[in-house]
């Protein structure tokens, strides 16, 4: 099996037709279909940036819903996430902050999928079913660094597919504690410069 990595797609649908279409994908109405022998696996960072939110949304989960593909979260799936979730402890805040330039990096996001909309809704729902890592018997996919001490702290917080959880979000989301250290280190790269 050859996997297709695509990361970093941030919502430019058009250059990843153009990618797909590259590597020899083919769409059948519904998906994009990769050539015998191949498997696309979507490194993260789907979102942000680009004109086309949506479309790159819609083109991505139906590859994974039809099992053509995977993914794992990127940093700015999780910062939709955190950004569009209360803090439990204070009600009148998000986990993530909706200072002047968190709004900038989800505007192009937010533009096309209206925040607290039905749209916005089933598509954090969606974001929420990706893992932040994916280990197999002949690789390890993670968006940004691949660090067993920092996943060993957040595998209490996922589910069985390490999928992140409400609760797991609003536990990494509090800066200056284990979990919040560790998340950065899995989905940024950590303090040591490598994000």
């Amino acid at each position: 099996m050859i996997i297709d990595i695509i990361g970093d797609i941030h919502g430019y649908a058009d250059k990843l037709v153009g990618l797909l279409n590259q590597l020899g994908y083919e769409h059948n109405g519904q998906h994009f279909v990769p050539p015998a022998g191949h498997r696309a696996l979507f490194i993260g960072d789907l979102i942000d940036r680009g004109s086309q939110q949506l479309a790159t949304l819609e083109i991505v989960f139906a590859m994974l819903d039809a099992d053509v593909a995977d993914a794992v979260m990127g940093n700015h799936e999780y910062n939709a996430l955190a950004y569009a979730t209360l803090d439990p402890e204070d009600s009148s805040q998000y986990l993530r902050s909706h200072n002047a330039v968190h709004k900038r990096q989800h505007e192009a996001f937010l533009a096309e999928i209206p925040f607290g909309s039905e749209q916005h809704e089933y598509w954090l729902q969606r974001l929420y079913e990706i893992p932040l890592w994916i280990e197999t018997d002949y690789a390890c996919f993670v968006h940004a660094c691949w660090d067993v001490d920092s996943m060993a702290v957040l595998e209490p917080l996922l589910t069985d597919n390490n999928c992140l959880t409400s609760e797991g979000l609003i536990a990494t989301a509090k800066e200056d504690t284990i979990a919040f250290d560790a998340l950065e280190r899995v989905l940024k790269g950590g303090r040591d410069g490598l994000a």
